[in-house]
């Protein structure tokens, strides 16, 4: 029997098919369901949700230089995250250390968090347009708005390259920056938390979300899940206290988890986990220290070798493996293997929708986030 004929056969299980389109990348997956009366029985998913596969052969063929500038082209949900893997990747492979100033891995840091911030503000925002709750729509998407101004302004000097380099930040964060960046956490944070109290005590979120889509903490642990799908189910799992890089050893903070283990509870974490985010960049701006923001030298010289890097990007640990060549970071490294949290939780969501009513589907699929919506 040829494939195509396999799949016909496997298809033919499957009473119901969802297509599911990413609005930045625009691949498309389909999600096919086998239904017993009005729940899903079994589920499949034809195509990724991970996008990294895609990256790595395109990423081999150019040097390290160009890669943390292709990451503003490709790594589209979260560049700042990739930028950082291939940073501290490059750093750590140099023949001679590379020493990054306090001062830079503090402002790394800083852009870190507010990329967290905006990835969950759009998730909220999904959220609430999936389903039809305009108000919180627009309220999140303007908080969301003010957070890209100040990643703009502050990223702005590294337009045409990448903000986060080798050896430390682009550009410094200016006086003005810090001042207006600080009336904007402060109130964005009491805004957060009026629209979280509002929504956990509207009757029509709880209607939804509370007890759909439910992830035991034993199953989480045994599927490995990572970022706010595993800590909705009480896993605290978090690199930038298990490994901590850039300022993260430096401050104390806490992770955000759940015991409710469904999507009521990934839904309180998004909020939580934005008001952490808040408190750690106003943390970071206090402590920030004096000094330079970059590596003083001019060339940096890579033996060959290899490492691994993670990081705790919005959605959950980016792993990646990286070979290097001897050279500079005008060579190309000799292998980069990433893997996305999306890969990893992807079995997360297969077992969410498994055992979950027809009706309830397309709130599960709200939950995916990175750009993945049911294509109209």
């Amino acid at each position: 029997m040829s494939k195509s004929d396999k799949n016909r056969v496997i298809s033919s299980i499957y009473d119901k098919r969802i297509i599911f389109r990413n609005m930045f990348t625009n691949e498309m997956v389909d999600i096919q369901m086998k239904l017993s009366s009005n729940k899903v029985e079994g589920t499949k998913l034809d195509g990724r949700l991970c996008s990294c596969n895609n990256y790595e052969p395109i990423f081999q063929k150019h040097s390290w230089e160009k890669i943390l500038h292709l990451t503003k082209s490709y790594a589209i949900a979260h560049p700042f995250h990739y930028q950082t893997v291939i940073s501290l990747a490059f750093e750590k492979l140099a023949k001679k250390p590379i020493v990054v100033p306090a001062r830079a891995n503090y402002i790394r840091s800083v852009i870190l968090e507010l990329e967290r911030i905006q990835c969950h503000l759009l998730k909220l925002g999904t959220i609430a347009k999936g389903i039809s709750y305009p108000i919180f729509h627009q309220r999140v998407l303007l908080l969301r708005r003010d957070i890209l101004v100040h990643i703009e302004q502050i990223t702005q000097p590294a337009l045409t390259s990448s903000f986060i380099t080798f050896g430390g930040v682009f550009a410094d964060i200016t006086e003005d920056d810090i001042v207006s960046l600080y009336q904007t956490l402060s109130l964005m944070e009491r805004k957060i938390q009026k629209i979280k109290t509002r929504n956990q005590r509207n009757p029509f979120v709880k209607g939804l979300l509370k007890d759909v889509g439910f992830i035991s903490r034993e199953t989480a642990k045994n599927l490995s899940l990572v970022g706010p799908l595993a800590r909705t189910s009480g896993i605290t799992t978090d690199v930038r206290q298990s490994d901590p890089y850039c300022a993260y050893k430096d401050i104390s903070f806490d992770i955000p988890v759940s015991d409710f283990c469904d999507l009521f509870g990934e839904f309180s974490i998004l909020f939580d986990e934005i008001i952490a985010s808040i408190k750690i960049v106003r943390e970071l701006l206090q402590t920030l220290p004096d000094g330079l923001i970059h590596n003083s030298a001019t060339s940096f010289e890579l033996a060959p070798s290899n490492t691994i890097v993670r990081v705790e990007t919005p959605i959950g640990e980016l792993f990646s493996f990286v070979h290097s060549r001897k050279g500079t970071e005008k060579d190309n490294p000799r292998l980069i293997k990433i893997t996305c949290p999306m890969k990893v939780n992807t079995q997360g969501l297969l077992s969410r929708i498994t055992g979950s009513a027809i009706e309830d589907i397309s709130t599960i699929l709200l939950f995916v986030g990175e750009g993945w919506g049911i294509k109209g």
